[in-house]
């Protein structure tokens, strides 16, 4: 073949592949499926992500590619994989998802849905319940270990979050405590003693309606030795958190309470609930002292001991509990 007869073979070529490719491109660029077949495939995820701005609700955005046009996105708690006519699908981003069932760090599961109607697999997408404005608050906090709490007031209702910054002056306390978050040991349990003019306390007790209140023992680790405030340099003052106890200084588990008042002259280890002793301080509320004041006005009535400190009605709910930094 001459020199000349090869070059027109080549631009011959060329040009049947441009017209090729104009052809694909107006039929849709290979982003259809092969002439005359049907779609059978779900749309693939390329990101999926969520931001959090409330404790209850998350705010889920989504890309996704398919062989055809994706319609919609779909956002729920559950990993239940929705039909294709389920109303959760959308074309508006980012997708509001009520997250108040949650409890402790979870996620949320996303799908696409293309023309043909077919649905992707789920996609996760990791949730913490601390809200954002939380997060950011425990990190910008001179503290090195935070823990979130969310709580549920009266009749169950959402009413904050409490973060709790940890004392490293109390390592033998501190370090009970997050034995119990990392197990999730605190989410359901509430607050089952509330004495406005002095502290709130929990950690041991669940709340079964209409009135029954139980005492949780699974997954209770042994008693602690207690740490003294006249060794840590610590005191029982407003906002704090210490470690419930019975009489014996060592008993300590999973119980805690939150001053609510500047308790430091009863007990600490100079005061005069139990002089030499007193109670463990590990903790201080750093946010969210506005949920506390909450939980201290709850109604109480007699706890059957001739104290009057149990909440009548739903008790506040620690709904989860996690360290956050």
């Amino acid at each position: 073949m001459s020199w000349l007869s090869q070059r027109w073979s080549s631009r011959a070529l060329i040009g049947s592949v441009l017209l090729w490719t104009a052809w694909l491109s107006a039929c849709g660029g290979g982003q259809q499926p092969p002439h005359g077949l049907p779609d059978t495939t779900g749309p693939t995820f390329n990101s999926a992500s969520a931001t959090k701005p409330s404790p209850d609700v998350a705010l889920v955005s989504a890309d996704a590619s398919d062989n055809g046009l994706v319609t919609g996105y779909c956002a729920k708690v559950s990993s239940v994989t929705p039909s294709a006519t389920d109303g959760c699908f959308t074309n508006t981003q980012p997708i509001s998802v009520d997250i108040s069932t949650l409890t402790t760090s979870a996620k949320v599961y996303v799908w696409a849905r293309d023309a043909a109607g077919n649905v992707s697999t789920a996609r996760a997408v990791d949730i913490n319940r601390c809200s954002e404005q939380g997060q950011s608050f425990a990190n910008a906090n001179a503290y090195a270990k935070v823990v979130c709490l969310g709580v549920g007031a009266i009749n169950g209702n959402h009413s904050g979050e409490i973060l709790i910054g940890l004392e490293p002056a109390a390592p033998i306390s501190v370090n009970n405590f997050l034995a119990y978050v990392n197990a999730d040991f605190y989410s359901g349990t509430v607050f089952h003693r509330v004495m406005s003019n002095f502290m709130v306390q929990a950690g041991g007790s669940t709340f079964t309606q209409p009135s029954t209140y139980s005492q949780k023992t699974t997954g209770l680790l042994n008693a602690v030795a207690l740490e003294r405030t006249s060794s840590t340099g610590l005191s029982n003052t407003q906002y704090t958190v210490a470690l419930a106890r019975t009489s014996a200084p060592d008993s300590a588990t999973s119980q805690f309470f939150i001053n609510v008042v500047d308790n430091s002259h009863t007990l600490d280890a100079s005061g005069t609930t139990d002089p030499g002793n007193g109670y463990a301080v590990f903790g201080k509320v750093i946010s969210g002292t506005s949920t506390v004041d909450l939980i201290k006005a709850v109604p109480v009535g007699s706890n059957g001991s001739g104290e009057t400190s149990q909440p009548t009605g739903t008790p506040p709910t620690i709904l989860w509990a996690y360290r956050i930094k």
